[in-house]
């Protein structure tokens, strides 16, 4: 399948927005790798984006996940002694508003600190979870798009003043196949976190905010506007 190599800050968070839609869709068949039908949707909702026929939605989806696992650390799963992070580091220009705001237990929250969470996980040698990716691309893309930063070049990155608050580098374009992939820690399996923890590769329920029908709407369909939650 053919992959996109990004030129611009925007065809670069779109990329790896479109990547985490594949994913999703990948999850609705159950398949442990990728299929045709979900490469044909990331390319529908790279270009949809892209072209401004797809437009990202609210964080409603987002914040509904936030309610549901309240009661587990969104890097670990642990339910113990949580308390609420900035995803996006307010040393790093984070906003202090719900939708920068996720739950997280005390040892990921001091261990995160003011590191940007993709750096701060590749550190410690994992990958996020699919709710904490998307976040996390909702909330750069908008930075991005408020600044007028979508269209700047990549080799033009480093002398952006001020720097970008995240790690452009570090942010994913292509992800493992499904198998290998934690969607969300499930708040209500609490004697099953350890395995999640230690193994990684459970597939769990993941809303990418595209529904069945929309995923066969844009990979059927070339024209019209919708929206990616």
């Amino acid at each position: 399948m053919a992959v996109v190599v990004p030129t611009t800050i925007g065809e670069s968070l779109y990329w790896s927005y479109a990547s985490m839609a594949m994913a999703w869709a990948s999850l609705q068949h159950g398949e442990p790798t990728y299929q045709q039908i979900d490469y044909i949707v990331r390319s529908k909702t790279y270009y949809g984006l892209l072209r401004g026929r797809l437009k990202l939605g609210s964080f409603f989806n987002d914040e509904q996940e936030k309610i549901y696992a309240a009661t587990s650390c969104v890097y670990c799963g642990s339910v113990d002694r949580l308390s609420l992070d900035h995803l996006i580091p307010r040393l790093r220009d984070g906003e202090d508003a719900a939708d920068n705001l996720v739950t997280a237990c005390r040892t990921c929250n001091s261990s995160k600190g003011a590191r940007d969470v993709l750096d701060w996980l590749c550190r410690r040698k994992e990958l996020p979870t699919l709710v904490v990716l998307r976040r996390y691309l909702k909330l750069v893309i908008r930075y991005c798009v408020r600044h007028d930063l979508m269209g700047v070049k990549l080799e033009d990155v480093g002398a952006l003043n001020p720097p970008l608050p995240f790690m452009l580098a570090l942010v994913p374009h292509q992800l493992p196949e499904p198998e290998l992939l934690v969607a969300r820690f499930d708040p209500d399996a609490p004697d099953h976190q350890d395995e999640l923890f230690e193994e990684r590769a459970a597939i769990r329920e993941f809303d990418g905010g595209l529904s069945r029908e929309d995923s066969e709407t844009l990979a059927a369909e070339d024209d019209g506007t919708d929206r990616a939650d």
